[in-house]
């Protein structure tokens, strides 16, 4: 799995209360790192997050599925295959 680099997003993680300017090095689907001006490992992605947020997984708690009424828009079954 190929390392990723997000660099100079504003990181934001209450849980850790953090909240600040970093770089995150993600290697084989975790977090690895965490920290400014963090090195590119060797054939990492480079992600420029600059004026961007990063954060832990986000969830939309409210949706509106169009049916019934609208299913031309939208169904039960492609609204939930959409959010999975």
């Amino acid at each position: 799995m190929q390392a990723i680099h997000i660099r100079g997003g504003r990181l934001i993680d209450p849980r850790q209360d953090v909240d600040d300017e970093l770089d995150v090095i993600v290697q084989d689907g975790r977090v690895a790192r965490i920290g400014k001006g963090l090195d590119t490992p060797s054939g990492a992605l480079l992600c420029d997050a600059r004026g961007k947020i990063v954060a832990p997984g986000l969830v939309d708690l409210h949706a509106h599925l169009r049916e019934p009424g609208d299913e031309g828009k939208e169904t039960i079954e492609t609204g939930s295959n959409a959010a999975a």
